[in-house]
């Protein structure tokens, strides 16, 4: 990946990584929360990632790198997206067999920020789960890549007692697919990176940090 990534970089080729999960709707209304500065910096970030597969070896790659590869590299990058940092410390729990793998992973931030990852292929279908706690003490929780609930933060001042309040964004009942996912949005924008002669994020040298953290679950 280096290699490739300096290879890139030396003939100014414009690349780009299918990450969908930093471009899915929720995650870019969390994304401007938190860019916005009133909900302050994130402090923890948990995500539950889990899926009936892979069960087997693919690409002629051992199980666990390819379960790496094919699904645990989503929610990785996701968590290192939203914390915005680079990584310090990280501990790693895994499980691989016949049953699917299974893996715990915390990260501590540069800025003082935790992260935490349940992320596995023993499930009977895909769930997701993230959530985001900031330094203004607001909680920002998605369900299902779907519907976003913020709880505290930005609040109107004649409720009363904020710890109550929370607010709902439910995507619309026709945005069942690219959009809400991320891939609508994630090929518009390489699109136009290719069209203008821009660089994309990520791009092969961006995902670095996100391929070293696999490589340590692996090594682990």
């Amino acid at each position: 990946m280096v290699e490739l990534a300096g290879a890139a970089t030396a003939s100014g080729i414009i690349t780009g990584v299918g990450m969908n999960f930093r471009w899915a709707a929720p995650v870019r209304r969390i994304r401007t929360l938190l860019d916005g500065g009133a909900y302050g910096r994130p402090t923890a970030i948990a995500v539950r990632h889990v899926v009936s597969k892979p069960r087997g070896s693919m690409w002629g790659l051992s199980l666990l790198r390819s379960f790496l590869l094919a699904q645990a590299i989503h929610p990785v990058d996701l968590v290192l997206q939203l914390a915005g940092e680079p990584v310090v410390d990280a501990h790693v729990v895994r499980q691989s067999g016949s049953a699917g793998t299974m893996l715990g992973l915390r990260l501590g931030f540069a800025g003082g920020a935790v992260g935490s990852l349940i992320c596995g292929s023993q499930a009977a279908r895909f769930e997701s789960r993230v959530e985001v706690t900031s330094s203004s003490g607001a909680t920002m929780c998605i369900t299902g890549l779907g519907e976003l609930i913020v709880t505290g933060g930005l609040v109107p001042s004649d409720i009363g007692d904020p710890r109550g309040w929370s607010q709902l964004w439910r995507p619309s009942p026709l945005d069942i697919g690219f959009d809400r996912t991320g891939f609508g949005a994630e090929l518009a924008a390489f699109s136009r990176a290719a069209a203008a002669g821009a660089d994309f994020s990520p791009n092969l040298t961006g995902l670095l940090p996100t391929y070293g953290i696999l490589d340590r679950i692996e090594e682990w």
